[in-house]
């Protein structure tokens, strides 16, 4: 996307109202590509609402504006494909660095896709909603005792210890303690990190795979 006449951002009478509060009154700016610009004020002063309606989440109530070239009221979709943002809070971990909350998050991802495979599975495989229910109780209580989340699984029985190996909550405990708790990266996961992979590919597969002859 190309800037209009070198400018990243122009607005005309750029206004936000929320019913009879005026939180944006009547914003006319300029920004020429390359140019760091800030907003300062108290809270309540308009710039989160601002930046809103700039990446196109919010519709201003009146005024135009561009950015990139690109119309905020005819095509925020447009926009928002067009620009980056990064919110000042991200995350429900504050004292994570920004690599730990990718890794955080991106992890979960991975087991909620294995996770997503089971509920399909599941879901293929019951006729009944109550049988639903009793197969998934059946499926995850065992998972929350025998992962380790509420007693050591050194502790447990041999038999204990050998099912533990084989349920994917298990590893993921350990990759969220090892990057909340002690702060180890990627680096430092992989013998955790490809079990769940695995565990979700095969699973999540087999669940499309029965779903889809269900359907047939």
């Amino acid at each position: 996307m190309k800037a209009e006449g070198g400018l990243a951002v122009i607005t005309r009478g750029l206004t936000k109202r929320f019913g009879k509060v005026i939180a944006v009154d009547h914003v006319d700016l300029r920004v020429r590509e390359g140019e760091l610009y800030g907003f300062l004020g108290p809270n309540g002063a308009g710039k989160s609402t601002t930046l809103r309606m700039l990446c196109g989440i919010m519709e201003p109530t009146e005024g135009e504006g561009k950015v990139l070239g690109i119309d905020l009221r005819r095509d925020p979709e447009r926009v928002k494909s067009a620009i980056g943002y990064m919110s000042q809070r991200f995350s429900l971990y504050d004292d994570l660095t920004v690599d730990e909350n990718l890794s955080f998050y991106a992890l979960s991802l991975l087991f909620m896709w294995g996770t997503l495979g089971i509920g399909i599975l599941i879901s293929a495989a019951s006729r009944t909603v109550p049988q639903a229910m009793q197969l998934a109780f059946l499926t995850f209580m065992p998972s929350i005792y025998l992962s380790g989340l509420l007693f050591p699984i050194e502790g447990m029985p041999r038999g204990a210890q050998v099912l533990a190996s084989v349920i994917p909550l298990t590893y993921y405990l350990r990759v969220v303690r090892g990057i909340v708790l002690k702060g180890i990266g990627l680096e430092y996961l992989w013998p955790s990190l490809l079990p769940l992979a695995a565990f979700g590919a095969i699973v999540f597969t087999l669940a499309v795979l029965r779903f889809r002859k269900q359907l047939e």
